[in-house]
């Protein structure tokens, strides 16, 4: 009964799993909670301890991942591009990362202040959305990224052509700079934020 209380959300859940066992699963799951819960500063710190727990290349990149977007949502985008690149260097093949790479990069062309370096930001951003495809074809936040990019670089056909392809896919993703994340429980499990 005690148990249960504690169990009954998620973000006591992995506070309690974290001061008992501060696993790295543990760590990204209360980070993404806390993150969740519009704490920046405690998920930080949560998912800088994850990254120290961390024992392998994939959960390092993850967790560093979960950092960059941290920066992202604080709108900190040089951070964020900087923690990007180093969770790639962990690991490339996380097509999460790649996405979260291309959302950012469209955002920071917006906030360009020189046509060249706004055409050179849009199309890195399609260059990273479109590795984010390749790694996973049924990227849903990919996909929606080359549909945002197009309409705001007017490139209507090719914004409706993606948009064609989002038709009747499940919204597996959002668009929220995070990670999927492996839920406790296997009913309703959060879409958005990244953890193991």
């Amino acid at each position: 009964w005690n148990r249960g209380k504690t169990w009954e959300n998620p973000e006591s859940l992995w506070q309690k799993t974290t001061e008992e066992t501060p696993s790295y699963r543990a760590l990204m799951n209360h980070g993404t909670q806390v993150a969740q819960g519009k704490h920046p500063g405690e998920a930080q710190e949560l998912f800088h301890l994850a990254l120290a727990a961390a024992t392998t290349a994939p959960e390092r990149a993850m967790a560093m991942g979960n950092i960059g977007s941290l920066h992202f949502t604080l709108g900190e985008l040089d951070a964020a591009f900087a923690c990007y690149v180093e969770a790639i260097h962990y690991d490339s093949t996380q097509a999460e990362i790649w996405g979260n790479l291309g959302v950012l990069w469209t955002e920071m062309g917006k906030k360009s202040p020189t046509r060249a370096d706004r055409r050179a930001r849009f199309a890195g951003a399609e260059s990273y959305l479109r590795q984010a495809l390749k790694l996973n074809p049924n990227h849903f936040q990919a996909r929606l990224g080359l549909v945002n990019l197009y309409a705001y670089t007017g490139r209507q056909a090719e914004a409706d052509a993606e948009r064609r392809l989002l038709e009747g896919k499940p919204v597996n993703q959002v668009l929220v700079p995070y990670t999927h994340v492996m839920s406790p429980s296997p009913v309703n499990p959060s879409p958005s934020f990244g953890s193991e």
